[in-house]
């Protein structure tokens, strides 16, 4: 142990707090709660603590500080210890992987007339009403959809009294009855609120409530022979009903009606050095959704802890939370989780371990599916390593090099010998490296040369490239942090034997011939190599191809994209030449501001005429003259 380390682990207090583990580097390594920091802390450097926990014997080697903050209670250590996390990203820490945000449903009753709006972010301090997460984009399509056909709702995001005020017409919504419209006036704010209370209901899991009472309109509308009105009442009824029907069919579940609480389900499951949860929703005695997560340093660690570290990660950031989570074993801080959810939601969460009944079975569901995500993950991560790292290792032996983890791909574009470009596209161990895209002007080239087009560009790469190394020489500077200092392993050009020998000869001259080039033909998708009179053919099965297919298309992508850009900003630039009004500096002016000509068709007149030197009447005339139609001009497509 180091003496800096040492000293603090001997002057720790008795006292409830939070520690923060650090590296040489400073970095925030471990977070760790505790109510006594100094009998916690110190048990990372018993040697039988280590001996049992190998993950705690490589975090003990790379401590070299410990910092720590006293709290008043349990509680406050858990929340304290949850949003260090997540602010740090601590490497050892058991961390949920799937960062990405999923999407909820919003509703805010505060308003006159709201809508159901969706959300991947929740605003702090919020008073509206949230439903999710929704997992599955399927499942969310469907909900939109229903509440569409079954609440008449607006899905309009104009002001609605601004509209009341203007006397304008509803739309057509309004028209086929999917829409009170609000915007006639004729609508309270109250009866509008009855209805989006059903929607919240609705979206709470309570379908079987809104069913039974479409179902007694639908038929008190029959028994009064106001058959279009029951028809109405049919269709809606039968919206509800297709949910009910997608929902059995996603989840393989025990179906369960013997309680109404609403419960979240949490299977934990540890198979190929992977660790993943499964949370099941229930809500109103349905299961609502159901998604599998990856539990970063989650490597040997009890579930109990894993489904601890979930709950906190997951339910105080989440927008709701059930009264009932179900776990196999209660997590050892489970007192002080239902402590922090409780006075999160104002209400009880209890955290159960079910060992006999439905409850149980629901858990071992769960844990099923957790298993299942690990057996597709696995088998994602093969398919994936296949076509990227795989590829690139069978790629070199088929060249006989050694694996190329930098692909660069060099492409040409343009039209009719015009707005002539060059694309470099970089792919590291298989995948897009996309920050490392570059693209090029063709300076010195006139009309539709790609052959010395693309000389031109190889020359231009490798010579910034080696101006760049000798000035990172000169401080001792990293060649992977420079703009080109960083080499390829290979060279991919897009053309055949032509194309790939006035690039060998650009790198030639530069003194860079040592790293391999190839030519990937497109008519045959053959390999063409330097010294080699016959093109290497490969199966179109082959990873090993379909790589560089991947890598050419990009390239390609990536030259029309940009050619497309210039030659639509030069098409602009000579439209603004023809307006009355519009010199030199009122064109840099509009220019400066919307530099891509859709986003200056977007722009309204009064946006125009508050650019510099503008005024009403020449904003006119540019709006004016942008939005006139265009005649065909004929062309049939890039050349690439």
């Amino acid at each position: 142990m180091q003496d800096r380390v040492a000293g603090v682990v001997e002057n720790l207090p008795d006292h409830p707090g939070v520690y923060i583990m650090k590296n040489a580097l400073g970095r925030v390594i471990y977070v760790g709660k505790a109510i006594s920091l100094r009998s916690r802390v110190r048990n990372y450097f018993q040697a039988s603590t280590q001996r049992e926990y190998p993950k705690t014997r490589r975090l003990v080697q790379d401590i070299a500080d410990i910092d720590y903050v006293l709290v008043k209670d349990e509680r406050e250590a858990l929340m304290l210890e949850c949003n260090l996390i997540k602010q740090h990203q601590p490497h050892y820490n058991i961390l949920l992987k799937d960062g990405k945000h999923y999407p909820y449903l919003r509703v805010d009753l505060s308003e006159d007339f709201p809508q159901v709006e969706l959300v991947r972010k929740l605003r702090r301090g919020d008073k509206a009403r949230y439903f999710g997460p929704y997992m599955s984009t399927g499942s969310l399509r469907a909900t939109l959809d229903a509440i569409k056909k079954i609440f008449p709702i607006r899905s309009c995001t104009k002001d609605v009294m601004k509209m009341v005020r203007n006397g304008e017409r509803p739309c057509l919504n309004a028209q086929i009855g999917l829409c009170m419209a609000p915007c006639t006036g004729k609508v309270t704010p109250e009866e509008y609120a009855a209805v989006m209370r059903q929607v919240c209901s609705f979206l709470q899991g309570h379908q079987d409530e809104v069913a039974a009472d479409l179902k007694r309109k639908m038929e008190e509308a029959a028994e009064a022979l106001d058959f279009e009105k029951a028809a109405a009442y049919r269709d809606k009824l039968q919206a509800v009903q297709l949910i009910y029907r997608q929902g059995d069919r996603r989840q393989s579940v025990i179906s369960t009606a013997v309680y109404t609480d609403d419960v979240d389900v949490i299977g934990v499951v540890s198979q190929n050095e992977q660790t993943a949860v499964q949370l099941m929703m229930m809500r109103g005695g349905r299961v609502t959704g159901s998604e599998g997560f990856l539990m970063d340093g989650a490597q040997n660690e009890e579930s109990a802890q894993v489904a601890g570290s979930f709950i906190a990660q997951f339910y105080l950031e989440a927008p709701s939370a059930p009264q009932e989570i179900l776990v196999r074993e209660r997590p050892e801080d489970a007192d002080a989780l239902e402590e922090a959810l409780r006075e999160k939601w104002n209400r009880k969460v209890t955290i159960h371990a079910p060992q006999r009944g439905e409850k149980r079975a629901l858990l071992l569901m769960a844990e099923k599916n957790a298993q299942e995500k690990i057996q597709r993950e696995w088998a994602y991560r093969e398919r994936e390593w296949e076509r990227t790292g795989g590829a690139v290792k069978a790629l070199g032996e088929v060249l006989g090099i050694p694996p190329p983890q930098r692909i660069e791909c060099y492409d040409i574009s343009n039209f009719q010998g015009t707005d002539s470009v060059a694309s470099m596209v970089v792919f590291e161990g298989g995948k897009p490296a996309r920050s490392a895209y570059r693209r090029f002007k063709i300076k010195t080239v006139e009309g539709a040369n790609d052959f010395e087009s693309m000389k031109e560009v190889l020359g231009r790469r490798f010579r910034h490239g080696l101006e760049e190394r000798a000035e990172l020489d000169k401080t001792g500077g990293d060649y992977a942090k420079g703009s080109f200092s960083k080499f390829p392993d290979l060279v991919l050009i897009d053309g055949g034997p032509i194309q790939l020998e006035f690039a060998r000869e650009s790198m030639e001259a530069l003194g860079v011939g040592a790293i391999p080039a190839v030519g990937l033909a497109k008519r045959f998708e053959h390999i063409i190599r330097v010294g080699h009179e016959e093109p290497l053919a490969l199966p179109h099965s082959s990873p090993t191809l379909q790589l560089l297919q991947r890598v050419r298309d990009e390239a390609h992508r990536f030259a029309i994209t940009y050619h497309r850009s210039l030659r639509a900003a030069r098409t602009l630039r000579s439209q603004l030449e023809d307006i009355p009004g519009v010199g030199e500096k009122r064109r840099k002016a509009l220019l400066r501001a919307y530099p891509v000509p859709a986003l200056m068709k977007q722009a309204t007149v009064e946006e125009l005429a508050e650019l510099d030197g503008m005024n009403a009447a020449v904003a006119q005339k540019v709006y004016d003259a942008l939005h006139a139609p265009q005649e065909d001009s004929g062309e049939q497509g890039e050349q690439a």
